[in-house]
């Protein structure tokens, strides 16, 4: 399984390659992100900055252990530990296509993508420049003494958030529906966006209503991730079983029918709480809280003091 999630990563790389113009050389600084950031952190005794023999040695544990012993040693789920070699095997083919010599590994590549979004976003004319909160500056590498959040940054984070609500709820239905894994996919992908924005503009809004829908956000991943885990494995079962020989079938059929069971159990789940989403009163406070305000007003009227 490792060797064929090696070929798989070499044919990716291939056609990365093909589309666009990678660097090449030492100098180069490849950042892994995410899941597979993380757990290559804990394979490696949360070491942040790997070589690339570093990386294949993990590889080379992984052939040898179970999914059940990879899971005890990243602390994730059975489900995870099967689908993380293929990721660790990309991150190998790509550190040796452009000869990067250090792999560096972050949580979130999203929140770091979105602070530098946020610091580089234009401000209105009308206004000069202002800083963002101390929160944001420590995130971004800053460490001056803390402040109040900026009137500016809390419009900004306002609207930005707004918008990552919108994606929810543009992507949700495809979801419930079912008829494509992308559906539960384009979901996840939204929703990690917009806890990220959340919890940069934390400090900024009054905790009371805030914290709520903060939670609300990290649910919807958490509620997708059983369902997101099982399609993964189970588009990767089926390639097996067509490169596999005929007397590997029923051993493959009999692991398909097993996580195809769970993974109906748990989309009935995830279909239920969306559904209630959708039809509850979520969807009304989001606009309230973060709607775009009348510009003939000073302020929000949803901001009111500070809890």
């Amino acid at each position: 399984a490792l060797a064929q999630a090696q070929a798989e990563a070499a044919r990716v790389i291939e056609r990365l390659a093909r589309s666009l113009k990678l660097p090449r050389g030492g100098s180069v600084r490849l950042i892994v992100v995410g899941g597979t950031g993380e757990y290559l952190a804990r394979m490696t005794a949360q070491e942040r900055s790997l070589d690339r023999r570093v990386v294949q040695n993990v590889l080379g544990k992984m052939a040898v252990l179970n999914a059940a012993e990879l899971a005890e040693i990243i602390d994730a789920p059975e489900a995870r530990a099967r689908v993380l070699p293929a990721g660790v095997a990309i991150v190998a083919a790509v550190a040796s296509r452009v000869l990067a010599n250090r792999i560096e590994t972050a949580r979130s590549g999203i929140r770091s993508g979105l602070l530098l979004e946020m610091l580089t976003r234009p401000v209105s004319a009308e206004k000069p420049a202002k800083k963002p909160p101390a929160r944001v500056r420590r995130a971004a590498g800053a460490t001056p003494a803390g402040d109040a959040p900026e009137p500016a940054f809390r419009e900004a984070m306002r609207g930005l958030i707004h918008e990552r609500w919108q994606e929810i709820w543009k992507v949700m239905p495809a979801a419930i529906e079912g008829t494509s894994i992308e559906g539960v996919h384009d979901v996840r992908v939204a929703s990690r966006r917009l806890r990220a924005a959340m919890d940069v503009a934390a400090p900024a809004f009054p905790r009371s209503w805030y914290k709520p829908l903060h939670r609300s956000a990290k649910e919807i991943t958490s509620a997708l991730g059983e369902v997101r885990d099982r399609d993964v494995i189970l588009e990767r079962l089926q390639e097996q079983r067509t490169a596999a020989p005929p007397a590997d079938w029923p051993g493959i059929d009999r692991l398909i029918h097993r996580i195809d069971d769970e993974r109906i159990v748990a989309r009935s789940a995830m279909e239920a709480y969306l559904a209630g989403l959708m039809r509850g009163h979520l969807r009304d406070e989001v606009e309230r809280r973060f709607a775009p305000r009348d510009p003939a007003n000073a302020r929000h009227p949803e901001d009111g003091g500070k809890e």
